[in-house]
């Protein structure tokens, strides 16, 4: 936990999950995967992230939430850059009234363009760039048992358009603007 994500948990290791979970990520890795990325965005020559850095399986519990940031840019170990996330919901039966949904905002900050409910075996994909914000701000309203759930896969490139291109850096966290 810290000020800007509380009650998240991941695991980033496979070493450390069930065998049909493992087979479900390096399937999300695999080329059939990569190429229906690259086509549906236009992203050429993605590559995936074995290690799983930041990603894996997310779980955040009740109350717990992730204020609004763009990603990290730059893989240290990989030296690629980032430029997919997927994210493939695990929650079966949410409500509503959980909340827990993904926002979407404006580059300029200035307003959320979608929110995406995390119901299960919904994908998400959405590109990263330093004005890519995103998250789950307002706390989770589940009840104790129930948590929010999703494989978290990101995809990399060795080169991007030259004006997207910023030093590497990790998650920059911003402030929501009051309504």
């Amino acid at each position: 936990d810290h000020q800007a994500q509380r009650r998240k948990r991941w695991i980033e290791s496979p070493a450390l999950m069930p065998e049909p979970l493992r087979s479900i990520l390096r399937a999300f890795n695999d080329g059939p995967m990569l190429r229906f990325l690259e086509q549906m965005t236009g992203i050429k020559n993605l590559l995936p992230d074995n290690s799983y850095l930041g990603g894996g399986i997310h779980r955040v519990s009740s109350g717990g939430r992730l204020e609004i940031h763009a990603d990290f840019n730059w893989h240290p170990e990989l030296k690629l850059h980032r430029r997919l996330n997927a994210l493939l919901y695990l929650n079966e039966g949410w409500q509503e009234s959980w909340g827990g949904e993904l926002e979407l905002w404006a580059p300029d900050m200035s307003h959320c363009v979608k929110r995406i409910a995390p119901v299960f075996n919904r994908l998400v994909v959405f590109t990263i760039t330093d004005r890519a914000f995103h998250g789950h701000p307002e706390p989770l309203r589940t009840p104790p048992d129930v948590d929010r759930l999703a494989f978290a896969l990101y995809y990399y490139t060795k080169e991007r358009p030259a004006a997207e291109i910023s030093a590497p850096h990790w998650a920059t966290w911003q402030t929501r603007p009051t309504v």
